[in-house]
């Protein structure tokens, strides 16, 4: 009796599961739309939004598998205002949409030129456009855009604007004037740094400008670098520049002296113990003299150094602040600590009545002597010269409060710089004008490098603040 129950539940049971896989209809199946649209812009690569949500796709590019019907789509780029249009799909159909940012105006963007001094000539990307400052640029491309301006006596100048759609933007410059003043610096100039060491013109006219990193030299408009990358030079610090009567510039840096002539470069330092050279001088017959820090007064012959020390010769002091060499070949050397001393190749004398803590020092072509004196612990002192009979104090306050790093001269006139800006002394009338920041268009704090062209316009070189020109006719 079990058994024929047990018989007729599995026969019950197997009826019951083949009765649910029967299958009695038919099953709707929906069916899934592939609308396409195929969107392209110019510019390109604008991002492509779908209904408001980010597709990821940039275009040109296909969406795929939309739904048919009215679709918005969105494109955003860079500069440009967003641009939407809507498109009616139709189902299973490839659709196109190109949308051109530029087409209308609001796409576009103005660039207001202005300058100080107006009426200054417009170049847009590199080209003329035959209008001068102030002036509207309109229909502008949005992106990046340069604008250069000219004007006479100053220097051209050119600033870098980023256009945006349906929007203005500024491009305002105020051009330096170059009538008295010209400046040089790592924002407006190829020079290498805006520490100069020194500066030096040889009969070319070419500029030599040594600086922390690297040997600058101007010819005209062209410039020139020549660093431990493409030289042979072992440092980029040029601590002093001298140039010889066959235009051969000599190098005083903290690891040698060297010889630039004829785009050779060629080590003299030879036997010199310390290579740490200070300074280095050329005299009218070529003959080279050197100071090294602590060493002493060092002259070239052949292929060795001479070196003169405190110990072998009449010299005072083995740190020399300064040297020059007159036309007569003699050597003057100045020391911060004795009086001024000289040598005649043959003789040493120390000029016990000279001013003490010597610091710089220049020989006019009047044979006139001026030095520039170091007070101790002010840092400061005043200016003497000598020209026979007793030496004599320029009386010039401003010149007293400051450190004269320097000396050079002009037929005409006496040029100094110091810490805070240029002395200049007329020959003519006695009288000395002094230019810093607040009278002047250069940044002239420590001024530690002066020369003249072959115009006689002075060039300065700064500790921080890069080189300049004070024209000749302004002086």
């Amino acid at each position: 009796m079990i058994r024929r129950f047990l018989v007729a539940v599995g026969i019950l049971i197997v009826f019951v599961s083949c009765e649910r896989d029967v299958f009695t209809g038919y099953e709707e199946i929906e069916e899934v739309e592939n609308c396409k649209i195929f969107i392209e812009s110019d510019p390109s690569k604008a991002l492509i939004y779908l209904n408001g949500m980010n597709t990821g796709k940039k275009t040109p590019d296909t969406l795929s598998w939309l739904s048919s019907g009215e679709n918005k789509i969105t494109l955003k780029t860079n500069y440009y205002d967003d641009t939407t249009a809507t498109v009616d799909l139709v189902k299973n159909k490839m659709s196109h949409l190109f949308i051109n940012f530029e087409a209308n105006s609001r796409g576009l963007g103005k660039i207001n030129c202005t300058s100080y001094p107006q009426d200054a000539a417009i170049f847009f990307d590199g080209l003329p456009i035959n209008s001068k400052t102030p002036f509207t640029i309109k229909g502008v491309k949005p992106g990046t855009h340069y604008i250069k301006y000219k004007y006479p006596m100053h220097r051209e100048d050119s600033v870098s604007v980023t256009v945006y759609g349906d929007v203005m933007t500024s491009a305002f410059i105020t051009l330096e004037d170059t009538t008295k003043w010209v400046s040089y610096n790592t924002k407006n100039s190829p020079i290498l740094s805006n520490v100069v060491n020194s500066i030096a013109v040889d009969r070319k006219n070419n500029i030599w400008i040594g600086t922390d990193k690297g040997l600058c030299r101007k010819s005209g408009n062209k410039w020139t670098s020549f660093t431990t990358d493409n030289t042979t030079l072992p440092t980029n610090t040029i601590n002093h520049i001298a140039v010889d009567n066959n235009d051969g510039v000599w190098l005083s840096t903290s690891k040698g002296i060297f010889l630039l002539k004829n785009s050779v470069l060629t080590d003299y330092s030879y036997n010199l113990a310390n290579k740490k050279i200070k300074m280095v001088a050329c005299s009218k017959k070529d003959t080279i003299w050197a100071s090294a820090a602590g060493i002493g007064l060092c002259k070239l012959v052949g292929n060795k150094w001479i070196i003169y020390n405190t110990l072998n010769s009449g010299l005072k002091d083995n740190d020399i602040s300064c040297m020059t060499v007159d036309k007569f070949e003699n050597v003057w050397i100045g020391s911060v600590n004795y009086s001024l001393t000289f040598f005649n190749r043959f003789e040493w004398t120390t000029f016990n009545d000279s001013p003490t803590g010597i610091y710089s020092m220049h020989i006019c072509k009047n044979d006139t002597m001026w030095v520039g004196t170091f007070r101790y612990p002010y840092g400061n002192g005043p200016v003497f010269y000598y020209n026979g009979g007793d030496w004599k104090m320029l009386i010039e306050q401003k010149l007293i409060s400051n450190l004269t790093y320097t000396i050079c001269s002009s037929n005409d006139n006496v040029f100094f710089g110091t810490t805070e800006g240029i002395g200049v002394f007329s020959n003519i009338t006695d009288k000395i004008n002094f230019y810093r920041e607040a009278n002047a268009s250069l940044q002239l704090f420590r001024v530690q490098t002066l020369a003249l062209d072959v115009a006689e316009n002075l060039w300065l070189g700064t500790a921080f603040n890069g080189a300049g020109i004070l024209k000749k006719d302004y002086q």
